[in-house]
């Protein structure tokens, strides 16, 4: 065996023995090749540049062992991780392959969001690049919301004194421009298009074309609840024969179309309606009642990010709006529904983190609310005697959505997802306070057994943390819903019941694995700063490039 190398620190009183670290070569070695992806990247060899960085990547994952034991070497890897993994995108968006660059600049803005390491500055280049994506997509809107949202991280650090690089900043305003002229002229196509259709209306003895804002308002609804009618009549026996599968693409594209109308028209109110009803349209189409099969992932991105960009512009539009109907989700289908369905999307897409604050914004408000009364299942007549108005079979269906938003099991699903959450976050003690809340939503078997072994588990969790002054009592607690599950699990298995030894269980798995409730899961009630020269989007190249990149 060779010997070890050996150097000597003669800086002080006394030569200190100086040994190689494997830590600290590990990170000489990724250090290397992230230069050398650099280096390539400056050339404009953007293939090459993209190989070599996922070699950087690689290597990052292969060195968490090693580098684990080195606080300052595992941080230095988390960082070199993360800007790759955003210039992953850069290179894909060179390469003008805009899919997989806003892909990978989604995969980059999640890393962040699991990461030990708070580079807010970093954050912004990734959703830059989403932004960037997304416009070589025609979706300007996206692109739009993507890049304010860089921008307004960015003057947060500038706000505190972090300092921001200048190059980026201008980049980034520079994009948002031409992200916003391209939202108008997309607008005005659509508005252009529409009045294209409707020029035949005059011509057959119409003298008006309507009111344009009402036309809106009737389609974001007829869309709802064409999605609707279709998932909640699924089973129907009587109606499954005359059940024709909407074309879920189409109404996308007709609620994107007049969304950008409305955007042009300067009519906020609608624009806001018609981004709800795009996500909700395709959260509903993504349900396995409705056939989703493998576009299912899709409709989920879908749904989160029109369903995000809906809150933020409802944000925005609160500062000036005082009628808080204006606001509201179309339909009447309420915040706890919406908050719900992004919440879903989002977990569905392995975006625990940010999953979080909607699924905490959820149980909130409909633990506030309570169980809706089930109106939609009763007859007019009935409702009628007691001084309530008619119902519709559109509000039915809404009605009989929001009912399933507010039910126990919906609860339920939404604690143990957040047990789940910060249990993987390390957040123990909210991961208990959710898991008993759920104990507590827990109606059937399966969900008693559910909630019992996840209570067992963080409790147990608890106890074996250091200088845990709980432990006792938390072992004694856990062994008691162990008892308590095994005492449900032959309960079931005498019934004849299948036990699912998976599903919605924190133990053993990511969060966004070891979830998988929400309004479609079987048994549901129904239906720090960075130095520029290490990174290779520190510095900007031209202004044709509209990025910040080196």
């Amino acid at each position: 065996m060779a010997a070890q190398a050996l150097s000597y620190d003669i800086s002080g009183d006394a030569p200190i023995e100086v040994r190689d670290s494997p830590a600290l070569d590990a990170i000489a070695t990724i250090e290397k090749l992230k230069a050398e992806a650099a280096a390539l990247a400056k050339t404009g060899d953007w293939r090459a540049s993209v190989d070599k960085y996922d070699e950087v990547v690689k290597a990052c994952d292969a060195s968490g062992a090693i580098v684990a034991a080195d606080f300052e070497a595992e941080r230095v890897k988390e960082r070199c991780y993360l800007q790759c993994l955003c210039n992953r995108s850069l290179c894909y968006y060179k390469l003008q392959e805009y899919e997989k660059a806003k892909e990978l600049a989604q995969t980059a803005i999640d890393a962040h969001a699991k990461s030990r390491v708070v580079d807010d500055s970093g954050l912004a280049k990734c959703l830059f690049r989403r932004g960037q994506a997304s416009l070589g997509l025609k979706d300007s809107r996206s692109a739009v919301d993507s890049i304010a949202e860089a921008i307004r991280i960015e003057e947060a650090q500038l706000a505190k004194g972090a300092p921001i690089n200048d190059a980026t900043m201008k980049a980034m305003q520079r994009e948002l421009l031409r992200a916003r002229h391209a939202a108008k002229a997309d607008a005005k196509a659509a508005s252009s298009k529409l009045k294209a259709q409707m020029g035949g209306f005059l011509k057959a003895g119409s003298k008006t074309l309507g009111d344009p804002k009402k036309e809106r308002r009737e389609l974001a609804a007829t869309k709802i609840d064409c999605a609707l009618k279709y998932v909640l009549e699924k089973g129907d026996k009587a109606k499954d024969d005359e059940r024709i599968a909407p074309n879920y693409d189409k109404m996308i594209g007709d609620l994107v179309a007049a969304r950008h109308e409305a955007c042009s028209a300067k009519d906020t109110s609608n624009e806001l309606g018609l981004t709800f009803a795009e996500g909700f349209v395709a959260f509903v189409a993504s349900a396995p009642e409705a056939d989703a099969g493998p576009d299912a992932e899709k409709y989920y991105a879908r749904c989160a990010d029109a369903i995000q960009s809906y809150w933020h512009l409802r944000e925005e539009l609160a500062r000036t709006t005082a009628d808080e109907s204006e606001l509201a989700p179309p339909c009447g289908i309420g915040d706890v529904a919406a908050l719900e369905c992004c919440a879903h999307s989002l977990m569905q897409l392995r975006r625990a983190g940010q999953a979080r604050p909607f699924f905490e914004a959820y149980v909130e408000k409909a633990d506030q609310a309570g169980p809706l009364m089930a109106y939609h299942n009763l007859p007019d007549s009935f409702l009628l005697q007691r001084g309530l108005p008619k119902m519709s079979d559109p509000d039915r269906r809404v009605s009989r959505w929001k009912h399933r938003a507010h039910a126990p099991r919906a609860l339920f699903d939404g604690r143990t997802a957040l047990c789940a959450i910060c249990s993987e976050a390390g957040d123990i003690e909210d991961a208990i306070a959710h898991a008993e809340a759920a104990l507590g939503h827990a109606a059937e078997d399966d969900e008693k057994l559910t909630a019992h072994k996840n209570m067992a588990f963080v409790l147990r969790k608890r106890a074996d943390a250091d200088g845990s002054s709980t432990k006792d009592e938390d072992l004694e607690r856990a062994a008691a819903h162990e008892n308590h599950a095994a005492a449900v699990e032959e309960a079931m298995k005498a019934k004849g019941e299948k036990v699912d030894e998976k599903t919605n269980r924190v133990e053993g798995s990511a969060a966004e694995d070891a979830f998988a409730g929400g309004p479609f899961a079987s048994g549901s009630s129904e239906v720090q700063s960075v130095n520029a020269d290490d990174d290779v989007m520190a510095e900007e190249v031209s202004a044709e490039d509209g990025g910040a990149d080196e």
